[in-house]
């Protein structure tokens, strides 16, 4: 049983010194669900609002990232079907590097792409703040 219930079985006249902590312990604030998801919801939308930027830049260079992927996976597709249709082997390794450096490239450009955007942003950022 929890302490309350047992405060209310007992007779007030006995209850002496322990009448006040019964009525501290029921007074006690419940939690406020809702107060606590607005104030959630208010701490998300503030660092949404301090980030957004960056996460832009990040969205979009994924999504660049992905498209130029999904066209080299296409394209070694087709190299995979110009094997099994018979294409000569020596021209399908030259295909093949290219198909490599390709993905090579596309890689190291969009990381460092990205790399230099995300440096960008933050001595941007960290200027801005500074003049302000």
């Amino acid at each position: 049983m929890s302490r309350l219930v047992l405060l209310h079985l007992i007779p007030k006249e006995s209850l002496g010194a322990f009448k006040t902590v019964s009525t501290a312990a029921a007074r006690a604030p419940e939690p406020n669900p809702a107060r606590h998801n607005r104030v959630r919801r208010l701490f998300l939308l503030e660092i949404w609002e301090d980030s957004r930027e960056i996460v832009k830049v990040i969205a979009t260079d994924i999504l660049l990232f992905l498209l130029v992927l999904v066209a080299l996976f296409v394209g070694h597709l087709i190299l995979e079907a110009m094997r099994r249709g018979g294409y000569p082997p020596d021209q399908l390794t030259i295909l093949e590097s290219l198909d490599y450096w390709a993905y090579l490239s596309a890689k190291s450009l969009f990381a460092v792409d990205l790399l230099v955007k995300l440096v960008f942003f933050l001595f941007l950022a960290r200027k801005r703040t500074a003049s302000d």
